[in-house]
């Protein structure tokens, strides 16, 4: 079987059908080959000359069958993941949930690299807490982390407004999509790619405040889980350590404590129900960060839970309904900015990044349809020039790596 497509990318075959959940058997029956050929096209394997690519008839079924232009097929990948990617399960069952997000992990990063060639984002400016062995901190290391990333940010001890934009005004690239797995509800990476921080959240999630908090759990992987590596990372007893970190994180990032005791007359559900529209915070987590403080004892946390339970709350808390859930904007911005200043056009778009649309559309916050070829363009409000989405979204401080003091044994 010789080369019968130039510049077939065997490695986009596998994240296609991935992403499709599809095995090697089952798309082999679909299109009517053995299996063989379709692993031998995902691997690049050679007939002892030349790559082993389909016929061009052979191709356009396999699009066709997973929903993808050709083109993306033809299209090079320069993505490599070898640093970890935080998830947070690592259980059996979200494991085809993790290949589907970590393909489109990749893509996302296509996309934005795609994007900073016309457009200047905002510059990295996450702090950086280097530790030598995270499985040995402490909670009051936790503590510090999380009171010397607020101050890293000029954040004081007031609610954050909206933590996934504050996220986005600091570098990181952000991205809301169905993760199809109820216990897959975020993941993170410092990208080899360009170095730089990405996060992907949930869509299936109808709560804010338990959004919220996802995002600030992984900003703690992004700022003291930064140096674990894989072998680590994806060991389950220290991967159910670092989760348990990021939570501790997430609360006192969420929740400082001084300010938030002030507020707290009494620690009741309906006092947090009365505090969750100011701080945007569960209902729950605010149970976990009483807890954390020594506010309530594990009696008192216990009977808290079960009241909890009984009004119905862990399905949903009060006021799910009501806060409105922070929405992906820089990638947004940035191509809606470079359509409206013509600089680029839907057809540009397809042939650079010739994904799915549905998929592209939703990894890029846009509405369905948005970038379909034939239809108008409807633009959001918008900024003026290239320039701006920068000054929009950036804060300028300077990146900073905080040596943490190692604790005396």
């Amino acid at each position: 079987m010789g080369q019968s497509t130039p510049g077939f990318n065997g490695k986009r075959l596998r994240q296609a059908r991935d992403v499709c959940g599809l095995t090697i058997t089952a798309l082999a029956e679909m299109i009517d080959i053995s299996k063989q050929a379709i692993s031998q096209f995902e691997k690049g394997a050679h007939d002892g000359k030349a790559c082993v690519t389909p016929r061009p008839e052979i191709l356009t079924k396999i699009a066709a069958h997973l929903n993808f232009p050709k083109d993306f097929f033809l299209q090079e990948s320069h993505i490599v993941n070898d640093t970890p990617i935080h998830y947070r399960s690592l259980s059996a069952a979200t494991k085809t949930a993790r290949v589907k997000a970590e393909s489109k992990l990749m893509w996302l990063q296509e996309i934005s690299g795609f994007l900073k060639q016309y457009v200047e984002l905002p510059t990295i400016n996450i702090p950086f807490f280097n530790v030598s062995d995270c499985s040995k901190l402490s909670s009051n290391d936790i503590e510090t982390f999380a009171t010397e990333t607020r101050h890293f940010w000029g954040l004081g001890d007031r609610p954050i407004l909206n933590v996934l934009n504050l996220m986005e005004s600091n570098g990181a690239i952000v991205s809301r999509i169905d993760l199809e797995a109820e216990t897959l509800d975020a993941l993170s990476q410092w990208a080899d790619y360009d170095g730089g921080p990405y996060v992907i959240l949930s869509s299936n999630k109808d709560s804010a405040a338990r959004s919220r908090f996802d995002i600030s759990h992984e900003l703690a992987h992004l700022t003291f889980h930064r140096q674990l590596s894989k072998n680590i990372c994806y060991n389950p007893i220290e991967h159910s350590i670092f989760e348990k970190q990021a939570h501790r994180f997430a609360g006192a990032f969420l929740l400082p404590a001084l300010s938030f005791m002030n507020d707290l007359v009494i620690p009741t559900l309906d006092c947090f129900w009365a505090l969750k529209e100011k701080w945007q915070t569960s209902i729950a987590a605010m149970i976990m960060r009483c807890q954390h403080l020594g506010i309530i004892d594990d009696e008192g946390a216990t009977k808290l839970w079960i009241n909890y339970n009984r009004r119905g709350w862990k399905r949903r808390e009060p006021l799910d309904d009501k806060l409105p859930i922070e929405q992906p904007r820089l990638l947004r911005r940035s191509l809606e900015l470079l359509f409206k200043e013509n600089i680029l056009t839907k057809e540009d778009v397809a042939y650079k990044l010739p994904y799915r649309q549905a998929s592209l559309e939703e990894m890029i916050n846009l509405p369905s349809g948005f970038l379909s070829l034939g239809k108008n363009v409807e633009y959001f409000p918008s900024i003026k020039a290239i320039k701006k989405v920068t000054d929009n979204l950036s804060i300028p401080v300077d990146s900073k790596i905080v040596d943490f003091p190692k604790r005396e044994r």
